[in-house]
């Protein structure tokens, strides 16, 4: 059990320091769980990292939580809608990440739920996810809150030279 209560919020512009900390462990870590690349995220300016928290903050169709204990992250995960008529009504969850010492708590599920729970108030009508085969902690984790499984999109990364499938899973609300 952790010392301190962990909050669920949502990351502002002024977590920037511990947002790219975070984000940047969880690249490093699990480079075939991400699209996104550690190397190439982490040479970015500190400009790039605040515009990306800024225009993520003012954007009506996305979010990106926290899970905060004693002004630190320990765990992270985005959604995001679509922005015209015929697909505001899909979501999808992106940056799906637990420091290692706070797993096996549920926080997982806790910033899904936060997910879910923004999709809900935004009129969603279908959440998305993916998740790399062989990740079987997170399928769980996904299975846990509901979301199926209803394709599996072959080739879907090369990490290093290994290609990994991922399957993607989906929650109707």
């Amino acid at each position: 059990m952790q010392a301190h209560p962990i909050h669920i919020r949502p990351i502002s512009p002024d977590d920037l320091a511990v947002y790219r900390a975070l984000r940047l462990e969880a690249l490093q870590a699990h480079p075939e769980a991400f699209t996104s690349d550690y190397a190439e995220q982490a040479a970015q300016p500190e400009s790039f990292w605040q515009q990306r928290l800024n225009d993520n903050h003012n954007h009506p169709h996305q979010i990106i939580y926290g899970a905060e204990e004693s002004d630190e992250f320990v765990g992270m995960t985005g959604i995001g809608c679509g922005s015209s008529p015929k697909t505001v009504h899909s979501a999808w969850i992106w940056g799906v990440y637990v420091k290692p010492t706070y797993r096996g708590q549920q926080l997982g599920e806790r910033l899904l739920h936060a997910c879910i729970d923004w999709a809900r108030t935004h009129g969603v009508k279908v959440v998305k996810l993916g998740v790399m085969v062989g990740n079987e902690a997170a399928l769980k984790c996904y299975t846990r809150c509901g979301f199926v499984t209803y394709g599996r999109e072959p080739l879907a990364l090369c990490v290093d030279g290994q290609i990994h499938d991922e399957w993607l899973m989906a929650l109707t609300l």
